[in-house]
């Protein structure tokens, strides 16, 4: 059911790889225009703005934010706003894993994947 979301606005946490790549994308197949947000992966986010623009025709942005990081969030959406007019729709994808085997994660592990998976979608 293509352009059901027509005239809406997705932003997707960590839509630069992977679920978040897909729901970004699917979002704009079905005529949403959609604000991505990456930590590092500014390659991959750039792909998904570029994949979103020219086959489907949506308008898309990417922005640099570290979600584990409240004041990152909250700029990202601010910018979203700024740059696509409102928000309609969020999905909260943004995830952190630390691997290394349970032993070896240290505090600051444990703290990077808290910020970024608990309080950053919660906040």
């Amino acid at each position: 059911m293509q352009n059901r979301l027509k005239g809406k606005v997705a932003v997707v946490t960590g839509g630069d790889q992977g679920i978040g790549r897909a729901i970004a994308e699917r979002l704009a197949c079905e005529g949403a225009d959609v604000a991505i947000c990456y930590r590092k992966n500014k390659q991959g986010a750039d792909e998904v703005v570029e994949r979103i623009t020219s086959a489907t025709k949506r308008r898309a942005a990417a922005f640099q934010a570290d979600i584990g990081k409240i004041s990152d969030g909250q700029q990202f959406i601010e910018e979203a706003v700024r740059s696509l007019g409102k928000i309609d729709i969020l999905v909260n994808n943004a995830g952190l894993e630390k691997r290394a085997d349970f032993w070896d994660v240290t505090e600051a592990d444990f703290d990077a994947v808290l910020n970024v998976n608990l309080k950053g979608m919660f906040l």
